[in-house]
């Protein structure tokens, strides 16, 4: 009965399996498309004829199988295709010149403008692509220039650069996430290697849209507001989250309300019962339902794309078109079925959508908000209208937490453990900036009230940042470092399921397979657990300006690094971070410049040992070094520094088998390396180019 009242619940999961195939296995992209066009019409063809010809309840199922598979196979063709979209090969010539046109709104950072162009012309040739590409594109301008916007084009002289591959185990995968958005290639341009071109003829909504978001941004600026203010009250009104600091972007994650500085489905569904409420006289005339419902979709879609259209607004939007439109034609529907219909129609014009972090935690937020209000809210019966109130935002809240853990701790590693209270001043106050903010912009060039209005605005907005970040300093806010793969993800997933027909449906046939979920979970718990006790490495990352070695012995760990700990926090955090996580390692910094002797660790002027695994790291300062009948033998020469250090003057004294050379050498110094290493006749790991080192030293 679940499955057969919601059909589109079982065509997203064929669809979304289809998408996952495609975008998992590589090799199947160079199956030829015609062949898979066949192949989907023969089963069709089969759908249709077993449908007519069997008629046995038995074997019913058969037809929707072969439907299924058929709807597979059409998320996996769309899904290559877009796949392709981003296959087109540039030349990587610095001397080409491009003509491109802007797809966003181009960003300020510190000394560049980032912005993404289409490309579909080569100026200095006249020639046209075969199909259009995205380009992450970097300007060198500490300005933003006039006259670049969405929409508008330029020409340019640039080399097109893959974009480069996680250099640490754990990294983000920066490349993958660009390549999800069909973009593979990135280009720096010189200030003085662009300009400008004159205005196309042609209409573009979003081009509009964002012009007036831009000037909202303008009207909004010119009031006063703190800097703070500012960036929270831009980015939770217009979707604008570029000037938020990362220091408040932190206490709002460990606070558990960073879902309030993205314009999400909250946001969308408040905007919604605003103007449902200042709609509502229509309804005492003729037709005024039908025309309440339409104006209502034109201001929630104006609304989304006034924010950017991101991936939880689009879903929200299509949501509550859905229902309008089964509300205008008198039609029933089914929550989980409208949810599923909005996910597959924005899947469907974008597969790749699926990979995008806002869009599962928007769907996985309003899923645990269908399957578990109503059942935990109306296990506690309360007479009080105000305490009702609160205890529903309580439960809401709780429901989304429900269905976003196991994916928030996948991707950000930290839970909140104080979001119930965070909640309830997020969602009261969220109601208020945003019904004050959306009348400041609707009267923003009416004097003395858009004053008014932004002055209230301004406070709800600081006392929001107030709250969150007294949550934030409140000790043991949060868990951090969590460790969340996406087989254990599948698994929390697994077991909601089950404990919702167990609790919520009373259904004890749940039991067996929820404890066996449990016991699959503890037991992959500790056996990850018994894998970190044994483990031992010796890692060398790869970062650009710095040196950071990693001395593991089980959960004990050393690591060795320059100023960058201190310095730069941020840039190892986003080397390295993910993949201490996944050790089970805690922060242990040791300057490279200290001597250190533990029970697993030795080091001292630069010589190391872990376990057996003895490393050199070549000072910059020595350049002559005694010649020793017995010589220091060591596995690894790590060199760091340009100095001017002759590999032969070391070998007097040191014996290795091995030089890394470490990242952050300048490519001149280690070509220089190289050459020595050659004529030594000793094998060379350049990092930069290879990536990190990673040792296991564990014997088997």
């Amino acid at each position: 009965m679940f499955w057969r009242d919601r059909p589109f619940l079982r065509i997203l999961l064929f669809f979304a399996a289809g998408i996952l195939i495609a975008h998992q296995l590589h090799a199947v992209n160079r199956l030829h498309v015609t062949g898979i066009i066949i192949l989907l019409a023969f089963l069709i063809l089969v759908a249709a004829l077993l449908t007519n010809r069997i008629k046995s309840f038995k074997y019913s199922w058969i037809p929707g199988l072969f439907l299924g598979i058929t709807i597979m196979i059409a998320g996996l063709t769309l899904t290559l295709q877009q796949i392709r979209q981003s296959e087109v090969k540039l030349a990587e010539n610095p001397r080409t010149v491009w003509e491109g046109k802007l797809l966003i709104e181009p960003v300020q950072r510190a000394k560049t403008v980032k912005f993404i162009l289409k490309i579909s012309k080569r100026a200095d040739r006249d020639s046209i692509l075969p199909r259009s590409v995205k380009v992450l594109a970097y300007l060198k301008t500490e300005t933003l220039p006039a006259g670049i916007h969405l929409g508008s084009f330029i020409i340019f002289r640039g080399k097109m650069g893959p974009v480069e591959a996680p250099k640490n185990p754990g990294e983000f995968d920066y490349r993958r996430f660009l390549q999800d958005r069909g973009i593979k290639y990135s280009v720096f341009i010189d200030s003085r290697s662009w300009k400008p071109l004159p205005a196309k003829a042609g209409f573009l909504l979003s081009a509009v849209f964002s012009r007036w978001r831009n000037k909202l941004l303008r009207s909004l600026r010119s009031q006063g507001l703190s800097r703070d203010e500012y960036a929270v009250a831009a980015a939770i009104l217009l979707g604008y989250d570029q000037l938020i600091a990362p220091d408040l972007h932190q206490d709002f994650t460990a606070a558990g309300a960073v879902h309030i500085l993205c314009v999400s489905g909250m946001h969308v569904g408040i905007v919604f019962l605003i103007f449902s409420f200042l709609l509502s006289f229509l309804l005492r005339f003729k037709n005024g339902r039908t025309l309440r419902n339409i104006l209502l979709v034109f201001v929630i879609w104006s609304y989304a794309l006034l924010t950017g259209l991101s991936p939880s607004v689009s879903r929200a939007a299509t949501m509550i078109s859905l229902f309008i439109l089964a509300d205008i034609f008198g039609r029933d529907y089914d929550n989980f079925n409208i949810l599923a219909a909005s996910a597959f129609l924005l899947l469907l014009l974008n597969p790749l959508l699926l990979f995008d972090v806002g869009f599962q935690l928007s769907y996985a937020a309003v899923a645990g908000i269908l399957m578990f209000y109503f059942p935990i809210y109306r296990s506690v019966y309360i007479g009080n209208k105000i305490v009702q109130t609160v205890w529903a935002a309580l439960v809401v809240s709780l429901s989304a937490e429900l269905g976003v853990f196991a994916i928030a701790a996948h991707y950000f590693h930290q839970f909140p453990l104080y979001f119930l209270l965070t909640n309830m001043a997020v969602f009261a106050l969220s109601y208020l900036i945003i019904f004050f903010g959306m009348a400041f912009l609707a009267f923003s060039w009416i004097p003395f009230i858009n004053h008014l209005l932004a002055f209230m605005l301004a406070k709800g907005v600081s006392l929001l940042i107030l709250i969150v970040r007294f949550v934030a300093s409140i000790p043991y806010s949060a868990v951090y470092d969590l460790y969340f793969p996406w087989f254990k993800v599948m698994l929390v997933f697994t077991l909601l399921i089950w404990s919702y027909y167990l609790f919520i449906h009373k259904d004890l046939h749940m039991i067996t397979p929820a404890l066996a979920t449990i016991v699959l979970l503890l037991g992959v718990q500790t056996f990850r657990q018994i894998n970190l006790l044994r483990q031992e490495k010796f890692i060398v990352y790869s970062l650009r300006h710095h040196t950071a070695i990693d001395l593991i012995s089980g959960k004990r760990h050393v690591l060795l690094t320059d100023s960058l700990a201190k310095i730069r926090p941020l840039e190892l955090d986003y080397s390295i971070k993910n993949s201490r996580i996944a050790m089970g390692l805690a922060g242990n910094t040791h300057s490279l410049s200290q001597n250190l002797h533990t029970d697993f660790v030795y080091y001292k002027s630069g010589f190391g040992q872990i376990d057996s695994m003895r490393f050199y790291i070549l000072p910059s300062g020595l350049r002559f070094y005694p010649k020793l009948r017995k010589k220091i033998r060591v596995d690894y020469l790590i060199c760091r520094s340009p100095g001017k250090t002759k590999l032969m003057e070391v070998a007097k004294a040191v014996k290795f088998r091995q030089i890394i050379l470490d990242a952050s050498l300048p490519y001149w110094a280690a070509k220089n390396f190289k050459k020595q290493a050659i004529l030594l006749n000793i094998n060379y790991l350049y990092l930069k180019k290879r990536g990190a080192f990673v040792l296991n030293l564990r014997k088997k």
